[in-house]
């Protein structure tokens, strides 16, 4: 029983976490681009690459009242450095408001 609610569990999180279509996604993508060059200060004429797909995540709770808000991640490289990027969008039907935005080289501080 333990052993079909983790797998459950596990497969609950993983279908969160797919690459899914979502009404904001273009923006998202646009506006990945413009916070990867704004983080990252590339040097003029250096390319930024972000990746066309973007993951849907689970809401988060707003911080105050009982809203939430949808999760994009995408991600996006300079040069040898790779990040990261989560755009939360409010939850407005017809709208891309974005609210705030999250990015995170992936690499070991170590």
């Amino acid at each position: 029983m333990r052993l079909a609610l983790a797998a459950l569990l596990l497969f609950a999180t993983a279908a969160a976490a797919q690459p899914q279509n979502h009404s904001c996604s273009g923006d998202a993508l646009g506006k990945a681009a413009l916070l990867l060059r704004f983080h990252g200060s590339p040097e003029p004429g250096q390319p930024v690459d972000v990746e066309q797909n973007v993951k849907v995540l689970p809401p988060i709770k707003a911080l105050n009242g009982n809203g939430r808000f949808d999760v994009l991640e995408v991600v996006g490289h300079i040069y040898k450095a790779s990040y990261r990027m989560r755009l939360i969008y409010a939850q407005i039907k017809g709208s891309c408001l974005l609210m705030g935005q999250e990015i995170l080289e992936a690499s070991d501080p170590y």
